[in-house]
């Protein structure tokens, strides 16, 4: 009998331009599902280019795992490691608190020199961060999917298996159907707490 692959799906949501500097907070979705079946669903805030994305993202899987010790998750997946502006979180520090496997994915190029250069310009600690995006970005494989091309970083895991976990949740999106669920609604979210916002300072 075939194992079903639970994969965890991690995304950020929209926030105004406004709250950048930590001056406003973004939302952020776990997904945890196989396909378009959604087992469980984490939500949180960050604070815009905040630094403690590492506690926040493990807590997010840990919770799930917790409430749902009847399924394995296999394999969590986020939308490459720049959440919130550029608050941007360690998959080698999440994957040594959690011993899940774990894999960002960039579903189109980046520019690095831009990235460095805006970092540069607006944190004192624009090292650190730039170096996990370097790493991981750099160290990331170019996979062919059914549905388009990734570039995947695999931590944990062995490169074909991931990429297979990776193929199996896709449905209609070359992102994996969790993650693509928590893409949308953690944009959903965000745009409604925006909105919200707005109406109540008119």
């Amino acid at each position: 009998m075939h194992e079903t692959n639970w994969i965890i799906g991690i995304d950020d949501g929209y926030f105004p331009h406004s709250y950048k500097g930590m001056k406003g907070t973004a939302p952020m979705v776990a997904v945890l599902g196989h396909r378009a079946l959604v087992r469980d669903l984490e939500l949180t805030t960050v604070l815009v280019d905040s630094s403690n994305l590492n506690n926040i993202i493990t807590k997010m899987i840990r919770d799930l795992v917790s409430r749902n010790q009847d399924v394995n998750v296999s394999l969590v997946v986020t939308d490459s490691v720049i959440f919130a502006g550029f608050s941007i979180y360690d998959p080698h520090k999440v994957y040594s608190e959690t011993h899940i496997p774990i894999a960002p994915v960039f579903s189109h190029p980046i520019d690095l020199e831009k990235i460095y250069s805006a970092l540069k310009k607006h944190f004192k600690d624009y090292e650190e961060r730039y170096s996990v995006i370097n790493e991981v970005y750099r160290n990331s494989s170019v996979i062919k999917t059914p549905r388009g091309w990734l570039k995947i970083y695999c931590l944990g895991i062995e490169q074909k298996r991931c990429t297979d976990i990776v193929i199996e949740n896709q449905t209609t999106h070359k992102y994996p159907q969790p993650l693509r669920t928590a893409d949308l609604v953690a944009s959903a979210v965000g745009k409604y707490l925006s909105a919200s916002y707005h109406e109540s300072v008119e």
